[in-house]
């Protein structure tokens, strides 16, 4: 159950606040049916708070300062008190009784300009620091592969943005119906290594230094781009986008082993729709255009190795709707 409360108010003509707190509640249960395993619960209560400081430096201009606390809670699978053999990758899920939930501050400035109705110029810069993040791991002192969790003591994240919105008719009349978007976002992640962990892998390669990682699925850097246009009194619609992010941890190895990292796969999507008649929209799509291979790779003594390689496939839909109005 959750609950909350929110007040947006201007201090001063050009200063508004927008704050508030939110309460929610966790009561999570699970068991065995072997009566021998004692079962694993949450039952917690925590209270959020979120607080917006908006400064309007003109009609079009604003800066935003921004603090909010979030939370991430154990899924069942990461909770239970017992453990699984995964029969695909010939391991063991153990999950993890103890587990606590994650609490994420987050902190954040933003300077924003609207040149004009639905156009957008952002920067912005972030901060987010977890505590008692969940990290899955092979078990350092398993004698056989066993996968669990854990919570580490604290990780942080930051990075900077940009995001733009422009209308392109300023190039003619021609493209007075075409859009252009796009984000940017640098992102550095870390957490440091447990020490169990490093041990038991030094003692298996005495040559290991590693003793932070990255978050796992936390790509360094992310593009957005989409090219639209939008014609409303003809019935046009279409989209032209592509988005990459950059090399990211994707699984955690054994001790000592090189973690597996998927490399950069970009994609590149097209969607073009015509209303008929105000009753019919006919859509054709196509996704994945460039096809690229996705890899996931592994680093040793500078060498890079392929641990698996595909390639998804190009994918192409027509689609019929019929709005009722």
């Amino acid at each position: 159950m959750a609950g909350y409360g929110m007040l947006a108010y201007n201090i001063l003509p050009r200063l508004k606040v927008v704050g508030g707190a939110r309460v929610e509640t966790t009561d999570l249960f699970v068991a065995s049916r072997d009566t021998m395993l004692a079962p694993s619960a949450l039952d917690l209560t925590d209270w959020l708070y979120s607080a917006n400081l908006i400064y309007s430096l003109s009609e079009k201009t604003n800066i935003r300062l921004a603090a909010t606390r979030t939370l991430a809670r154990p899924n069942m699978r990461e909770l239970a008190p017992f453990e699984q053999f995964d029969t695909k990758n010939g391991f063991f899920n153990l999950g993890n009784p103890a587990l606590q939930r994650t609490l994420i501050d987050n902190y954040d400035i933003r300077y924003e300009f609207f040149p004009d109705l639905g156009e957008v110029i952002a920067v912005s810069a972030f901060y987010k620091q977890f505590r008692n993040p969940i990290l899955r791991r092979f078990s350092p002192t398993a004698t056989i592969p066993e996968l669990g969790y854990i919570n580490i003591g604290k990780a942080n994240v930051y990075g900077l943005e940009f995001e733009f919105r422009k209308n392109l008719g300023f190039l003619g009349n021609v493209a007075r119906n075409l859009y252009l978007g796009a984000n940017f976002a640098l992102i550095k992640s870390a957490y440091d290594i447990p020490a169990d962990e490093v041990a038991a892998s030094k003692q298996i390669d005495p040559s290991y230094d590693l003793t932070t990682r990255p978050f796992q699925g936390q790509a360094p850097f992310i593009v957005n781009t989409v090219l639209s246009y939008i014609d409303p009194e003809k019935g046009w619609e279409s989209s032209l986008s592509f988005n990459v992010s950059g090399r990211r941890l994707y699984s955690i190895s054994l001790a000592a082993t090189p973690d597996v990292y998927e490399e950069e796969f970009p994609l590149l999507n097209f969607n073009l729709s015509k209303r008929f008649a105000d009753h019919y929209q006919v859509t054709v799509s196509a996704r994945n255009l460039l096809n690229p291979e996705n890899r996931k790779t592994m680093d040793y003594k500078g060498q890079t190795y392929i641990a698996e390689a595909y390639q998804l496939g190009m994918n192409f839909g027509l689609s019929v709707a019929y709005f009722i109005r």
